[in-house]
């Protein structure tokens, strides 16, 4: 399974938000002008920047226009460049993302992916349980918006999913503990205490953690998936199996396990 490589300005490739396929990404400046095989909105940018720049500094009518553009374009703010009289305005700091798989898009203002409002969350696990599901698919849509209000919410989905698996959820401390005994990886109860789910340093479940941050945010979406992995996916893909064997061989394990 390959790794999941979080949507982020400028990269060649990375986990499309539209079809969740890892995949390469062709950039295009608003308008559709390709920036052409390999280069970044980053390097687009940087050369405009100084042409703005040098052009900012010769005397001229236009150069206090052009000292603003290049202040207005290293912003990160859109910026409408339209100084070049033989073609049409350019928008800059607004970028589209083609995906190679699905050729749909992903739109960035900026450094910040405004669609879809998925953002960089990685997909849920298909087998989240419906009411954790909703606080996850919460929590990526405000991810670039709020950070520590998506926390807030995938603290809270970690207790809801503690209450699927069986457990009060009173308790997330003793709710894990708990789990680690029923099978739950005891790496996972150790990542869950380095974001401050578990552990002494733990945030109360749908409390705001002035300290959480985007990188923090993005191990706790992680972790959400890999619980529900660990405790539901592979344990029913084992059910399945199992259920395919031939009633004979069924009946040979039910015999052996009663001895």
């Amino acid at each position: 399974m390959t790794k999941y490589v979080a949507p982020a300005y400028g990269l060649s490739a990375f986990h499309c938000p539209n079809c969740n396929v890892f995949a390469k990404q062709d950039w295009y400046q608003a308008g559709g002008i390709p920036l052409g095989k390999g280069r970044s909105p980053k390097e687009a940018t940087s050369q405009r920047v100084q042409e703005a720049q040098l052009l900012g500094i010769k005397p001229g009518p236009l150069a206090e226009q052009y000292k603003a553009l290049h202040q207005r374009i290293g912003t990160g703010k859109p910026a409408l460049d339209s100084f070049d009289s033989k073609a049409s305005p350019i928008v800059w700091n607004v970028w589209f993302a083609e995906c190679d798989h699905c050729s749909d898009l992903t739109v960035w203002v900026g450094r910040v992916p405004v669609w879809p409002t998925r953002g960089s969350a990685p997909p849920p696990n298909p087998d989240l349980p419906a009411d954790v599901r909703v606080d996850y698919l919460e929590a990526g849509r405000i991810l670039t918006l709020s950070p520590r209000s998506a926390a807030a919410l995938l603290r809270l989905a970690v207790q809801k999913l503690c209450v699927h698996l069986g457990e009060k959820g009173a308790n997330i401390n003793a709710d894990i503990k708990s789990l680690v005994s029923k099978g739950l990886d005891v790496h996972l109860q150790q990542a869950l205490d380095v974001v401050r789910v578990t552990g002494n340093n733990a945030v109360h479940p749908g409390q705001i953690d002035l300290t959480d941050d985007q990188e923090t945010v993005g191990q706790m979406f992680n972790l959400v998936n890999w619980i529900a992995d660990d405790m539901i996916t592979r344990r029913k893909r084992i059910s399945e199996l199992y259920e395919k064997l031939p009633d004979s061989a069924l009946e040979q394990i039910r015999q052996r396990d009663s001895k």
